[in-house]
């Protein structure tokens, strides 16, 4: 079991100190949001800063303003409050000494106690979450609070040596990227008191360098501070964890990211084949042979583009006039409380489908366990099945044809059944034993109700 641990750490280690060595992707142009006077990339610890601004009170404050989706926890000492921390360490009691030596030994600390995060100058008692940065270039980030910058940074220099090679400081602003190169699809920055581990899945679609965003914005210009932001979340009271997911926001991203894939223009492999058999001399045959799977491959491109493009605009047209939904949870030992919700026009689709039931859920209501989760309201039957048709004729099919596939394999008339529902729903997401979850078995596993109310069809008798 201890190269097993040993590999996780590894694994561990290596997202802490960005640790990539991928070829150098194109420079990414200037963000949106970023400082007008950032210096030049520079090696130097001591290079000039810009005017400072007000400090960012959370990691999040500094997040660019189009960031999609948020995920903070006002730290990890809150997240734990729903684990039975004791009971989980006694369950598997050899393998967490056996990680927690593995730390003490190779990093001079024993990282799975978040008691002693503070040796290395990290915060267990401030946020902590994660974001999607950006949808189209795959582009995340993961941030900690930090009681001691310095501290954090000899931390990670002697990790990188460790690991057998240093981060260098590849552009200060107002904060400081590191990575093993300029433009490196994983980077670490250091901003104010927080610290931002930034991945970038595909470096060519990405807008902008996301680390050299979080490293100048002036958190006035960020996703905090936008209208976006503050229309969806309002003055509601801190929670302990607080989710922040823009559909539309991410969909409009992924039009954009296709867009730009398009517009590149990549090779085929069947244009790679033609070219190289003009360019060395091939048979007439071979030639026309190849020019025409090579026309087939681009005109199957074209519709493959085509059937996405007609998806995109269906489901911005589903979802796209959704406003950003926002979740915040209370976390406590006995239960998880919490609300979530979002702007949704008039004219949206899903608003013209989904409304709000008349009374409490039954689901819930009538729950014999403990509820986890719970929903209601009421389905407008035939807007729904318009939707779901418009849905499939994206995809070259029908709702007729859905229903006479399950009317073939389950049996009786879908439609008829349909037209049975009154419309209001309601689900519940149960368990027996809430603590039970947290050591496993049994007892932790969930069940759930399901409510739906049917029209009532009265007959006359004739006597």
């Amino acid at each position: 079991m201890r190269s097993h641990s040993r590999s996780r750490s590894a694994v561990l280690a290596t997202m802490l100190v960005a640790a990539s060595c991928r070829p150098k992707p194109e420079t990414a142009t200037a963000s949106p949001t970023a400082s007008t006077s950032a210096p030049a990339a520079t090696t130097s610890r001591k290079a000039a800063r810009p005017p400072t601004l007000t400090q960012a009170q959370a990691p999040i404050d500094l997040l660019p303003e189009r960031t999609g989706v948020v995920v903070s926890a006002a730290s990890v000492r809150h997240l734990l409050r729903v684990v039975d921390v004791a009971a989980l360490i006694a369950t598997y009691r050899p393998y967490y000494e056996q990680a927690g030596a593995y730390f003490e030994q190779s990093f001079g600390h024993n990282l799975l106690d978040p008691a002693r995060w503070p040796e290395i100058g990290v915060d267990p008692d401030r946020p902590i979450g994660a974001a999607l940065l950006d949808a189209g270039s795959e582009t995340t980030c993961y941030f900690i609070s930090l009681t001691d910058p310095l501290r954090f940074r000899d931390f990670i220099d002697r990790l990188g040596t460790k690991l057998g090679g240093s981060l260098e400081s590849v552009y200060e602003d107002r904060g400081i990227v590191l990575a093993h190169e300029s433009g490196a699809r994983n980077q670490l920055v250091l901003r104010d008191d927080f610290a931002f581990v930034v991945n970038v899945g595909n470096p060519s679609l990405a807008p902008y360098d996301f680390a050299r965003e979080l490293a100048s914005v002036d958190p006035a210009r960020g996703l905090t501070a936008s209208p976006r932001w503050q229309q969806a979340v309002g003055p509601a009271e801190p929670r302990d964890l607080l989710a922040f997911i823009d559909v539309g926001g991410m969909l409009r991203a992924e039009v954009e990211a296709a867009r730009r894939r398009d517009e590149q223009g990549m090779t085929s492999w069947a244009e790679q084949e033609l070219q190289r058999l003009r360019e060395h001399g091939g048979t007439a045959e071979e030639i026309a042979r190849w020019e025409q799977v090579a026309a087939e491959q681009r005109a199957s491109e074209q519709q493959l583009r085509e059937k996405r493009r007609r998806e995109q605009e269906l489901w911005s047209g589903v979802l796209g006039p959704l406003g950003p939904i926002v979740i915040g949870l209370s976390l406590g030992p006995e239960a998880i409380a919490g609300t979530a919700r979002a702007r949704v026009p008039e004219t949206a689709l899903l608003r013209r489908v989904v409304t709000a039931g008349a009374g409490p859920p039954l689901a819930i209501t009538a729950a014999s366990e403990r509820v986890l989760f719970g929903a209601g309201g009421k389905l407008d039957v035939s807007e729904g099945i318009a939707g779901l048709d418009a849905l499939l004729r994206a995809i070259g099919k029908s709702s007729d044809e859905l229903f006479a596939e399950l009317q073939r394999n389950v049996g009786g008339d879908p439609k008829a059944a349909l037209a049975m529902l009154e419309g209001t729903v309601s689900f519940a997401l149960t368990t027996p034993d809430v603590a039970a979850m947290a050591r496993g078995g049994s007892k932790s596993e969930p069940g759930f109700n399901l409510a739906l109310t049917f029209k009532i069809q009265s007959r006359r008798r004739r006597w």
